[in-house]
């Protein structure tokens, strides 16, 4: 739904600006791919599925054209209407499907789903009738005009109608002509249904769960697509298959040309990267051609209405690539999408923005960005694993990435130059660089027990600092004196004398605490916890200042993952894991506002003037949010004619 429309700001792309939650400035971002896309009937607009809703864009130019705002990462499935005029969108969560209007991007109807979340949807060739599966077994037939169910089909083991749903459904598509509905499920089979009488007429049983089912032009050919790789044909005449083959590792999407002699396949490598997205010909079961450009799985191919162009979109690239089908040739790309937004932080200037992600070993991107536009400035393609958190130390973004093969490395961002290399042998946890970029300290993995700390020039260790228990997390204090260490079951927070590598005392708390900051004259330590609870404890003196908890609001009924202060330290940001940020002031314990409507928020941080609050998202966005001065300009003394504040010769 619209959320929030304001007056667009000329320094950012209009897009960026689409939607937003109230007191947002800007996105940065669209979101993760969730997979699935679409064209319009006409072939005009084309749609992607990310983690935060649908972007609409033009189909010739690749140019943005709205976005529709969904729950985060729900959306399992999309489909136009034959006229174009609507577009159906499958909540998995929520167990419904949205009607929404193309034209106004406004939300028609909500057709509610049954049995399980639900994963599929498509139109009737007519677009008289909806229908959308489940994961519980069942697929719901829709009137759309009167929006009246018209029937629940119940699809049970191998595909024998039973009263419960036993199968979870993967994919549905009508028959051209709108009388079949094949239906496939988890269990290896598909389901042909009659639409004219609901009943099943038939079932094909394949050997692995079934990811894509599709009519060809004239309904003769059902093309199956498995699990297991194989594509199989079915002759819909004589209910006999015709034809299979082995295309991929896993087949994740098939769609026949507009003319038929085509059959478009999508999924895992077979025998190398080129393999991705092929080109099958009908007639013979050949294969015709590769079209080569993704480096990762493919989730879902669309040919346009004519037939020049194959669309494929990859989740785990976190990009669609438009092809040219005749000459194979890459045409354009849609980029901006981000699986999660791990962390991020301003420059000392406060004009560019790093942002990194992968630090669940997924993505692994690092970008900066310029602040005053928005737009992407730069992107470190080193980090092919982890990436840690990113800092700017002197005033140089680095951020370290681990590799398998060499260890912890450490990049400029800015140049994209390696550092230094660290012989960490083991999965690291945290790291955290010292404010004067000399030490680097690394909480490593599983079994270990131990902070490492590393000279930043040399890469050589220079000593260890032992715990009980297993750490993971790791922070110094901004005047280079404390490191604070965050045990692994979280209640505890050891502090340690950087200089001497002696423990000076210990923070504890009844649950677990998730994240750490010191505020910035580095007297108070906060951190976070799982209950919704922020602590502030005084450094010098180990003991609890206060706890903050927001009463009565869903704001702090979940973890809060990040904290972060202000540049003067009298506000702390705290971004929860559903969809809020809360602004405290550190001095009273008051609450001063709240920041809603962007999903797990990971990573907050204050622009060095404090003007500005950045919140990066599992979702895959940063929003921007535009902070009011806690103390406005004062009103002028009524002969204080120059507005200095006091009255005097000057005036």
């Amino acid at each position: 739904m619209f959320l929030y429309v304001p007056d667009l700001v000329a320094e950012y792309a209009a897009h960026m600006q689409w939607n937003l939650p109230e007191n947002a400035k800007a996105r940065l971002g669209k979101g993760g791919l969730s997979g699935d896309i679409a064209y319009s009937p006409d072939g005009t607009l084309f749609a992607v599925v990310s983690f935060i809703g649908i972007w609409l864009y033009d189909a010739e130019t690749g140019e943005e054209q709205a976005v529709f705002i969904a729950d985060e990462n729900d959306v399992a499935g999309i489909a136009f209407s034959p006229d174009g005029a609507k577009l159906a969108i499958a909540l998995f969560k929520h167990n419904f499907v949205q009607l929404w209007d193309v034209e106004t991007g406004l939300i028609e109807t909500t057709f509610l789903g049954y049995g399980g979340g639900t994963t599929c949807v498509a139109f009737s060739p007519d677009g008289a009738k909806l229908i959308c599966g489940s994961w519980g077994g069942t697929v719901q037939l829709w009137d759309v005009s009167t929006r009246e169910i018209i029937e629940t089909l119940i699809i049970g083991d191998n595909g024998e109608a039973h009263t419960e749903g036993t199968r979870a459904v993967t994919t549905v598509s009508f028959s051209p002509d709108g009388t079949l509905l094949a239906v496939g499920s988890n269990d290896g089979t598909v389901q042909l249904w009659d639409v004219g009488t609901r009943e099943p007429t038939a079932t094909l049983q394949h050997d692995s769960s079934i990811m894509s089912v599709v009519f060809n032009p004239d309904g003769n050919i059902l093309a199956v697509g498995s699990e297991d790789g194989k594509v199989s044909l079915w002759d819909m005449r004589k209910g006999v298959l015709k034809s299979d083959f082995v295309a991929h590792q896993r087949v994740s999407s098939l769609a026949f040309s507009p003319d038929g002699k085509t059959l478009a396949s999508g999924g895992s490598r077979f025998i190398s990267d080129k393999d991705r997205v092929r080109l099958w010909d009908v007639a013979s079961g050949e294969l015709k051609s590769n079209l080569i450009g993704h480096t990762d799985d493919v989730d879902s191919i669309v040919f346009s209405p004519d037939g020049t162009t194959l669309v494929s979109s990859s989740r785990a690239g976190n990009i669609v690539r438009f092809f040219d089908v005749a000459s194979g040739e890459l045409k354009f790309n849609l980029t901006g999408y981000f699986s999660s937004i791990d962390n991020i932080i301003f420059s000392p200037d406060g004009q560019t923005l790093v942002s990194s992600s992968g630090t669940e070993g997924r993505d692994a991107t690092v970008q900066l960005w310029d602040v005053g536009t928005g737009t992407p400035k730069a992107h470190l393609s080193a980090c092919k694993q982890i990436v840690y958190n990113a800092s700017v130390p002197g005033g140089v973004p680095l951020v370290g990435c681990f590799n398998s093969e060499t260890g912890l490395e450490l990049y400029d961002v800015v140049t994209g130059d390696l550092k230094t290399t660290f012989s960490e042998s083991e999965w690291v946890l945290s790291v955290a660089l010292s404010p004067d970029s000399k030490i680097l300290a690394t909480a490593s993995g599983l079994g270990d027990s131990t902070v490492r700390l590393w000279d930043v020039e040399t890469g050589t260790l220079t000593t260890g600092l032992w715990h009980k228990e297993v750490v993971n997390g790791v922070v110094f204090s901004p005047d280079n004196t404390k490191l604070a260490i965050r045990s692994w079951d979280g209640n505890v927070v050891y502090l340690w004398d950087s200089n001497t590598h002696q423990p000076i005392g210990t923070l504890k708390q009844r649950t677990r605490l998730v994240s750490m900051v010191f505020s910035p004259d580095g007297r108070t330590l906060v951190c976070s916890s799982v209950n919704s609870m922020v602590y502030l404890w005084d450094v010098g003196t180990r003991e609890l200042i206060r706890t903050l908890q927001q009463d009565n609001s869903s704001i702090h009924d979940d973890s809060i993952i990040s904290v972060a202060f202000s540049p003067d330290g009298r506000t702390l940001a705290c971004g929860t894991d559903y969809n809020g940020i809360s602004l405290w002031n550190v001095e009273s314990g008051t609450l001063k506002s709240t920041f809603v409507g962007q999903g797990y928020v990971k990573s907050v941080v204050f622009s060095p003037d404090g003007s500005l609050l950045a919140s990066g998202s599992d979702d895959g966005t940063i929003l921007f949010w535009e902070l009011v001065p806690e103390f406005g300009k004062q009103t002028p003394l009524p002969a204080d004619v120059n507005e200095d504040g006091a009255v005097n010769i000057q005036d």
